[in-house]
């Protein structure tokens, strides 16, 4: 049965056949559990519920994984802790920091990557609920001013226990237990900012992100002093474009540079701060060629948007983020196109005939099968505003109030595929799926898609 049909389904073998309703429920419950074995979710979830003393339906609860772990030290320190009603929220910590991007095709761009940054800080620099507290004690300053205590605090010293058993765990392949630990350090950040934690106070957050933002720029500060190009950032990674030659070794080249760059931390925040440095930059991954593309009419680079040829044990990966292929709205004429327009790109081929050929197939029909929307209806039809996006009115054209609506775009306007949809309007799909996908990246090569498609060459508009 489909999962349209489910519902009236099992209330007519209810009535009519109840054994084989049973033997449908059974199945279910097989699948559920073939499911949890294959993922090892239920292992995860349980791991979680053992370090953060957190009941398996209250694992979404981290403040209370926070006070599970806080609240014995804070009595034991004969200290009382914050009513969480009483706290008053004054003010919401930024972000991660972006750098900006510089729209471009690149060849040989690596990735460092912060491990676990934002623990790794508040290890550094003792952020910490107590520690702000006394912090006329010991005192240690963040690059942005934000004050800590030397010596009483008690999240750094937690963190060091939860790296050391994630090095275990790693050692031992258990991936649950790795990755419950680092949701748990990972949780720290928000819990300490968030309304519901009774130890918020806005430095704390603050404090993290702002430390983490001077990193990042410091860090390509220093990449600059290198000879190298830092093209883009965010939150704990940096892009960095190789030297010439350097690509031929990449993984050396990268490992080299992140150990560099982590010797260089370890002195500067001994000298500077009277910090023992906790932060460690790895080398993640490696792009032959790389693109960022700039913002939609404009020519600042678009954030946690770009494409890169990633190298895998020898064999060449096309990745997308932030872009259309990764999206579930667009058509699989779009996605295709993507694919294929950046691997012309990445490997220095001429794009204009191609676009031309396919705009073409498009007007003759010879993509009809790759035209169809899907979108899922996210709350009841009736919510909707009567005019409503095109999947809601092609929705009520069949009566349809849940699930995915799979429709096209014709002359008349967005049809179901379950209706007739000969008059198709292929300007649509070249406009609005084509066209903005190609221009992301023709404009870095001094091109655009409506000069091409209306080359005196071909016509295909008449």
């Amino acid at each position: 049965m489909t999962s349209e049909d489910r519902p009236s389904e099992i209330d007519k073998l209810f009535e009519e056949d109840k054994a084989k309703l049973c033997e449908y429920n059974l199945n279910d419950a097989v699948l559920v559990s073939e499911i949890f074995s294959k993922t090892g979710l239920i292992d995860l979830l349980v791991k979680r519920s053992q370090i953060s003393g957190l009941l398996l339906d209250q694992l979404g609860m981290m403040s209370a994984a926070f006070d599970h772990f806080y609240l014995p030290k804070i009595h034991r320190a004969e200290l009382v802790a914050p009513n969480v009603n009483d706290v008053i929220i004054s003010e919401h910590a930024a972000g991660g920091y972006v750098v900006e991007p510089i729209p471009g095709i690149y060849h040989d761009v690596i990735v460092l990557d912060f491990k676990s940054l934002y623990p790794s800080i508040i290890q550094s620099f003792k952020i910490d609920p107590v520690s702000r507290l006394f912090s006329h004690i010991g005192t240690i300053t963040t690059p942005e001013g934000y004050k800590f205590s030397a010596s009483l605090h008690f999240l750094p010293g937690f963190i060091n226990e939860l790296m050391k058993k994630r090095i275990e765990a790693s050692k031992v392949g258990d991936v649950h237990l790795s990755q419950a630990i680092k949701i748990l350090m990972n949780s720290f950040y928000g819990v300490m900012g968030s309304n519901g934690c009774r130890f918020y106070h806005p430095h704390l957050p603050t404090a993290i992100t702002g430390t983490g933002k001077w990193l990042l720029l410091q860090s390509k500060d220093y990449l600059h002093k290198q000879g190298y190009e830092v093209i883009y950032g965010d939150t704990d990674s940096l892009f960095v474009k190789l030297k010439e030659g350097e690509g031929d070794d990449a993984k050396t080249n990268g490992e080299r540079i992140a150990s560099e760059l982590n010797d260089y931390w370890k002195k500067r925040l001994k000298d500077e701060f009277s910090v023992t440095s906790f932060l460690e930059l790895e080398f993640e991954k490696y792009y032959s060629r790389f693109v960022l593309t700039p913002l939609r009419g404009g020519e600042q680079g678009a954030k946690k948007r770009y494409a890169g040829l990633l190298k895998i044990n020898g064999q060449e990966e096309l990745e997308f983020v932030g872009m259309e292929f990764v999206r579930s709205d667009w058509t699989k004429l779009a996605k295709e196109f993507q694919v294929q327009l950046y691997m012309k790109v990445f490997n220095d081929e001429d794009v204009r005939d191609w676009i031309r050929n396919v705009v073409n197939k498009v007007n003759r029909g010879g993509y009809d099968d790759k035209l169809v929307y899907r979108k899922r209806l996210r709350k009841e039809i009736d919510e909707y505003q009567k005019s409503g996006p095109p999947h809601v009115r092609a929705a009520r054209m069949i009566n349809k109030t849940s699930g995915t609506v799979e429709y096209v775009i014709t002359k008349r306007g967005p049809v179901p595929i379950e209706l007739t949809h000969g008059d198709l309007d292929y300007q649509h799909y070249i406009e609005k799926q084509l066209k903005p996908i190609a221009d992301s990246v023709l404009g870095l090569l001094g091109e655009s898609f409506d000069s091409i498609i209306k080359s005196p060459q071909l016509d295909f508009f008449d």
